[in-house]
């Protein structure tokens, strides 16, 4: 497959506000890393799914990031990617989350291009030797 429209400096930007159910339940009442990955993982797929012919999706093969800041429930948070790099099959992606007063994340995704039919084909057979 070729990836020719899809380009550096493609950019997606989305926004949260941080509910009871994005907390860390029963521990902290700060968004917990597992929904911020979450909601980056989204932005990351939304930046280029216009992009990709019908039958291609990009799935996540790696992932850096660091926590920044914690946020508050009730909290707005803004996330901002940017294609950077686009590979034979890969796409690398800068993301950075903001909350109401700070910058709470920053890092990369890399994501490969791929077949879905192929995919579910090998996903098929992987299941048939499980049985």
């Amino acid at each position: 497959m070729k990836m020719n429209n899809i380009v550096p400096g493609i950019n997606y930007e989305t926004k949260y506000i941080v509910e009871e159910e994005d907390t860390e339940k029963g521990r902290l009442e700060a968004l917990s890393s597992s929904r911020l990955l979450e909601w980056l993982e989204d932005a990351v797929v939304e930046t280029v799914a216009p992009f990709l012919p019908r039958g291609y999706q990009a799935v996540g093969i790696g992932y850096d990031l660091r926590i920044l800041s914690c946020t508050a429930e009730g909290m707005q948070v803004r996330i901002v990617v940017e294609l950077q790099e686009v590979g034979q099959e890969t796409l690398t992606f800068a993301v950075k989350a903001y909350d109401d007063m700070d910058k709470i994340c920053e890092g990369k995704f890399i994501r490969k291009v791929i077949s879905v039919e192929e995919y579910a084909q090998r996903l098929q057979k992987k299941a048939e030797q499980m049985r």
